[in-house]
C-alpha cells in the first residue's frame, strides 16, 4: 500500500487571517470566506516542510474548502509549488461540521493509502485523528511557531517518528 501525509490548506499551508471576520460573527458567510481563499499569503516554511515529506510520501490535501473553490485553490498550490498527488473538498451543499467532513475524507484516504503523518492546525481535528480509533501521528501546525523554527521537523523515521536532523 503506498504511503501519504495528509495536509490540510487553511491555518496550515496558508494564512486565512484576512478573511477570518467574514466567520468570526453571528452569521458567518462561509462562502464568501473561501471564495477569498486564492487571496491568502503561504506559510513558505511550511509548504517547504511539505515539499520534503514529499520527497518520500504522496502529500493527500485534505480541506474544508468547497469543491466550488477547486480551481482557485489549485491554482494557489501550483502558484506556491506545494505538492499534492490528490484533493479533498467538501461538497456543493454539505454543512457538516468539519470534524465529520475530515473523518469521512480520512476513511477513504485509508482506503488506499497507509498514513504516515497528518499536519493540521485545528485543536479539534488533531484530537479526531489522535483518537478515535485512528491513532495517528499528527503534527499540529501553529504555523507562527512553526515560521520561526520548523528544522526540528524535517524527517519521518522508519518507526512513525519524527527525528532532528540538526
Amino acid at each position: 500500500m503506498r504511503e501519504c501525509v495528509i495536509v490540510d490548506i487553511d491555518g496550515t499551508l496558508s494564512n486565512p487571517e484576512h478573511r477570518l471576520s467574514l466567520i468570526e460573527n453571528d452569521r458567518p458567510d462561509w462562502d464568501a470566506f473561501h471564495d477569498l481563499c486564492y487571496l491568502d499569503e503561504p506559510y513558505p516554511d511550511i509548504i517547504e516542510l511539505v515539499t520534503e515529506f514529499a520527497n518520500q510520501y504522496d502529500i493527500i490535501i485534505c480541506t474544508d474548502r468547497n469543491e466550488s473553490n477547486r480551481r482557485e485553490t489549485n491554482e494557489w498550490l501550483n502558484e506556491h509549488n506545494v505538492p499534492c498527488e490528490n484533493m479533498y473538498m467538501r461538497t456543493s451543499g454539505d454543512d457538516s461540521t468539519e470534524i465529520v467532513l475530515k473523518e469521512e475524507m480520512l476513511d477513504t484516504v485509508q482506503s488506499e493509502y497507509s498514513v504516515r503523518l497528518v499536519i493540521e492546525d485545528s485543536e479539534k481535528c488533531v484530537e479526531m485523528y489522535r483518537n478515535a480509533g485512528h491513532h495517528l501521528d499528527v503534527l499540529q501546525i501553529h504555523a507562527d511557531e512553526m515560521q520561526q523554527n520548523w528544522n526540528f521537523w524535517k524527517t519521518l523515521d522508519s518507526n512513525k517518528n519524527l527525528t532532528n536532523e540538526d
